[in-house]
């Protein structure tokens, strides 16, 4: 990996855990304190942060605010390159991580909804499409943390599969919400900020398999 960062393996489980527990604006940033800021540039010379630690970039230029579960992430164009040629795996594997942490956050909120919810006496989760349907995020985020070790193991970029499984764990959860889930609310507000995060930091182009 060209001009990669290197982080200990267990920083990013770290950082997942931090997602998971304390959401995605902690998670970020224990993993940018690891980090250079010019490594932290995504695609199209964006960045998305916690707004504080935009104050990294000389240049840095607010474009939107997206608030989550837990408070705000700020997107902005850094004045600096798109870095895609000779991108940080090191960056954008923590970031995934940090995903899947968010993700996982999202789908333990999406399940205790709807254990507080009853349909015929019982609770919706126990229906048994929903139990699937927890079981394939469940799948989907096994996936993409097994394909994620094995990219830290080898030192490579990890393949574009992580993005489909990520996507379709945090999809799959956000239809948990019912329609509730896209207006403008909390769970909507956190599942756009999750999704807009894999946009900025991708790891399906600029190098990925």
């Amino acid at each position: 990996m060209n001009g990669t960062t290197l982080v200990p393996a267990d920083l990013f489980r770290q950082c997942r855990a931090t997602a998971f527990e304390r959401g995605l604006e902690a998670a970020l940033e224990q993993l940018a304190a690891e980090f250079a800021p010019e490594r932290t540039v995504g695609h199209g010379g964006r960045a998305m942060l916690p707004e504080p630690l935009l104050a990294r970039f000389a240049d840095a230029a607010v474009t939107g605010t997206y608030p989550t579960d837990t408070g705000a992430l700020a997107l902005a164009g850094t004045g600096l390159a798109d870095p895609a040629d000779e991108a940080d795996w090191s960056w954008r594997i923590g970031v995934a991580w940090v995903r899947v942490g968010a993700v996982e956050r999202f789908t333990r909120t999406a399940t205790d909804r709807l254990s507080r919810r009853r349909i015929g006496g019982n609770p919706t989760i126990t229906l048994p499409l929903v139990r699937a349907a927890v079981g394939d995020v469940a799948a989907a985020l096994g996936q993409a943390v097994g394909l994620l070790d094995a990219a830290v193991s080898a030192a490579e970029p990890p393949p574009a599969l992580v993005e489909a499984e990520i996507g379709q764990a945090l999809r799959t959860s956000w239809k948990f919400f019912g329609a509730s889930g896209y207006v403008v609310d909390t769970a909507s507000d956190t599942g756009q900020a999750i999704t807009l995060l894999s946009d900025v930091y991708s790891i399906g182009f600029g190098g990925g398999r």
